[in-house]
């Protein structure tokens, strides 16, 4: 639902933001909860990226 705003670039911050006031909710302490959600990020973010790499040069082009 928070991906869907178009207010901020990937919805950078926003999702970030909702996963650690998910996880406080539930229990787990603020820093924890900002650890997990930039976590998230880098890991969704590069993953895709490192995808993204290896394709193009499996794909031959230039």
């Amino acid at each position: 639902m928070l991906l869907a705003l178009p207010v901020v670039l990937c919805s950078l911050g926003a999702v970030e933001f909702a996963i650690v006031g998910v996880l406080v909710l539930v229990g787990v302490d603020a820093g924890v909860a900002a650890g997990i959600a930039i976590l998230d990020r880098a890991i969704s973010y590069w993953g895709l990226m490192a995808v993204g790499a290896v394709a193009y040069m499996v794909s031959g082009k230039k």
